[in-house]
């Protein structure tokens, strides 16, 4: 998932290089292909790091980091708008959260994936610790 995040960044960075319409398509193309990849990869994610019966509140917490992202960003992109006279600036900054999100999903699973070949157990063992884990969200 993180590659795709970094590819997606990488777009984003073209669009605002791209002299006209005809050109922009490929990259939008691009985009598109890398966005649906999103969807799948966020589900297998969510599966591989949670334990069983906390997928919809892991997806949920998702949605809602998600959400805050779609109602700024609007507001800062109108700003450097306002401050720069172009958008340019708020493709290059979508571009690096998606860039440093990228990253960091990618650093992480290869922290995560010795931990599961070790055979340590991300999942609850017994009825209590399911208990403990939904009571402490």
């Amino acid at each position: 998932m993180g590659f795709m995040q970094i590819l997606y960044a990488a777009a984003l960075v073209l669009l605002t290089f791209m002299p006209s319409p005809a050109a922009v398509t490929p990259v939008v193309f691009v985009l598109g292909v890398v966005r649906i990849g999103f969807v799948g990869q966020v589900n297998v994610t969510i599966r591989s790091t949670l334990p069983d019966g906390s997928f919809i509140t892991g997806l949920g917490w998702g949605l809602l980091m998600a959400s805050f992202g779609q109602l700024a960003g609007p507001i800062i992109s109108g700003h450097l708008r306002d401050v720069t006279g172009s958008y340019d600036f708020s493709f290059y900054l979508a571009a690096a959260v998606f860039a440093v999100c990228g990253l960091e999903l990618t650093v992480g699973n290869f922290l995560l994936k010795p931990k599961i070949s070790e055979g340590v157990s991300l999942q609850a063992t017994t009825p209590e610790d399911t208990e403990q884990g939904v009571s402490s969200l």
